[in-house]
């Protein structure tokens, strides 16, 4: 799945980015996942999900679920 389109289309729904907090700034495949055995292109593609503790109610998983099915490639 691309990360990419995958952030524009949540960007209503809830916070997401690639990458940690501490290397937003980087584009560089996470090197936590990488050392978990990823590829590279499975590390970059990996995203960060925030929310304050008051929208966490309020957050719609159906919603979410929907735009990431949507966004799965087909087998």
């Amino acid at each position: 799945m691309d990360a990419e389109a995958l952030i524009v289309n949540l960007k209503d729904t809830v916070a997401v980015a690639t990458g940690s907090a501490c290397t937003s700034a980087s584009y560089t495949p996470s090197h936590v996942l990488r050392a978990m055995g990823l590829s590279g292109d499975a590390a970059s593609n990996g995203l960060r999900f925030s929310w304050f503790p008051n929208q966490a109610q309020d957050l719609d998983m159906s919603e979410l679920a929907r735009i990431v099915g949507k966004l799965q490639p087909s087998t």
